[in-house]
């Protein structure tokens, strides 16, 4: 799962926008408050054995030092006061 930590998102600096799927990623909002399974992006194994060309274009896409990443279920809840 891909998570970002900003209170109130931007469609750009997130990564989310719809240039690439024709989807609205940011139409509804979950919010993780536990972050203990969480790592950040910055700095993951993940990111470290991914071809440095492929991090180069995703983190061109947003502001990665923002994103959070799991290989675990995490507790989200529906925020129902989101409006994009």
């Amino acid at each position: 799962s891909k998570i970002d930590d900003q209170a109130s998102p931007d469609r750009e600096a997130t990564g989310l926008t719809m240039d690439y799927q024709k989807c609205d990623r940011m139409e509804y909002r979950y919010v993780v408050t536990d972050l203990t399974s969480c790592r950040p992006w910055l700095g993951s194994p993940e990111r470290d054995n991914v071809p440095k060309r492929v991090v180069e274009e995703l983190e061109s896409m947003g502001d990665p030092e923002h994103w959070w990443i799991t290989d675990r279920s995490v507790r989200a809840t529906f925020d129902r006061t989101w409006h994009r």
